[in-house]
């Protein structure tokens, strides 16, 4: 259950714009082909579902809610069926809904947002996780690397952090180990006793960073693999 989460709206901004922006263009394309074209009841209820369902929308983003997924992939159902409707008088506004969506829904697609997450893994042995070491404040703690792609991660910590904290991540506790800073831009905490899981971005100041980034990124894919082919191997020892 999720608990609680904040984020760093000053980051938050860009895709927030994107959000209203289609919302608004939606919900009055929706008013004029239902309501101001060709006024019916039917039609004015279908304005009102529409309305609400982009409240609901909103909320989810806002709440960094993955019902949010759900409702995106509906509404964007929604505006191509409409897009090819022939009694549709109005559709290059559909065609501009869907087009921002696609955008909206590309730059929230990261760890920082909507880490991915195997809800259904109870058994820890399974999990989408690697191993890594965070140093902050002068001392270092053990954490899960649960998610990193497009140039960033969720790391799980049972430390609590502020918004904006910089970190520095490694893959062993060696003084020597190759570490890449990074800063925390969100919070979740899930639920009691599961740590809080970080949404962090990474500085790219040289080559470097980008290798090493690279690394992490290539160890926790590889954990991925290993981690379905041990849990199909399980399953099937189980069968027989």
């Amino acid at each position: 259950m999720l608990l609680k989460i904040k984020k760093n709206l000053s980051d938050f901004n860009n895709i927030s714009q994107f959000h209203v922006v289609s919302s608004v263009l939606l919900v009055l394309t929706v008013f004029f082909e239902q309501v101001l074209f060709d006024f019916s009841f039917s039609g004015f209820l279908h304005f009102i579902l529409i309305s609400y369902l982009l409240k609901t929308y909103f909320l989810s983003l806002k709440k960094l809610q993955y019902t949010y997924w759900t409702l995106s992939i509906l509404l964007l159902s929604y505006s191509i069926i409409h897009i090819f409707d022939d009694s549709i008088v109005y559709v290059i506004p559909f065609i501009g809904f869907t087009s921002l969506k696609l955008i909206e829904m590309y730059l929230v697609s990261t760890p920082v947002y909507y880490p991915w997450f195997n809800w259904w893994e109870y058994d820890f042995r399974y999990r989408n996780d690697l191993k890594a070491f965070v140093s902050f404040n002068n001392r270092s703690q053990e954490a899960r690397i649960t998610d990193i792609r497009r140039g960033a991660a969720c790391i799980t910590l049972f430390e609590k952090l502020p918004i904006g904290s910089s970190i520095l991540v490694n893959m062993n506790e060696s003084k020597n180990a190759l570490t890449i800073e990074g800063k925390i831009i969100s919070v979740r905490e899930t639920s009691l006793g599961r740590g809080f899981s970080y949404g962090v971005s990474f500085s790219w100041e040289n080559d470097l960073t980008r290798e090493y980034y690279g690394q992490m990124k290539s160890s926790w894919n590889q954990a991925r693999l290993e981690n379905k082919r041990d849990r199909v191997e399980s399953t099937n020892s189980n069968i027989h």
